[in-house]
């Protein structure tokens, strides 16, 4: 088999095991690189990972950018490319859950002005229970930062191992 031969086969492999690693179906890869422009569909993708065909340019490229690998990783040794795949994976969940955070920080800040503005301005509507009002007054007061600080405390242990001053456990040094 030549090199060229071997990176078709590397890619057919490595297409479908990244697929499946992330429970996609077909249809599901389909919808995901046609949001990344690559005018595919189910019958051209059924036949990439059979072999059948080679990926066009728009659909190779989206390949890349969807699982966050090289060419080279692409074409290359599943094992190595599954290894890969997995690291891309695991990272793009961190960097979404992180974004996640920073948009429920901004969300909770904005809730928590509007909420003061109200308390601070005696604008609370009648019959809300004054325990209620004294408690949210003590809240609002909290930054987002807190209260996830807050939160850290009330998981199990394995996750409350993780600190929040940006040093994993087991790493006393700092370098991660």
């Amino acid at each position: 088999m030549t090199e060229s031969d071997q990176q078709r086969a590397n890619l057919v492999a490595n297409v479908k095991a990244a697929r499946t690693m992330r429970g996609w179906s077909q249809a599901d890869l389909v919808n995901r690189l046609n949001e990344l422009d690559a005018d595919t569909n189910q019958s051209a993708i059924s036949r990439l990972e059979k072999g059948e065909r080679e990926p066009r340019f728009s659909e190779l490229t989206a390949l890349l950018d969807l699982f966050g690998v090289t060419l080279d990783a692409l074409t290359g040794d599943p094992e190595a490319f599954l290894n890969m795949a997995g690291w891309a994976k695991a990272r793009a969940a961190y960097l979404g859950a992180r974004t996640r955070i920073r948009s429920g920080c901004v969300d909770y800040e904005e809730a928590a002005q509007k909420l003061w503005g109200l308390i601070a301005n005696h604008q609370v509507p009648n019959g809300v229970p004054q325990e209620e009002v004294k408690e949210l007054r003590e809240g609002v007061g909290k930054s987002g930062a807190v209260i996830a600080e807050e939160w850290y405390e009330h998981l199990s242990p394995h996750l409350g191992a993780w600190r929040v001053d940006g040093h994993l456990p087991g790493d006393d040094d700092g370098q991660h």
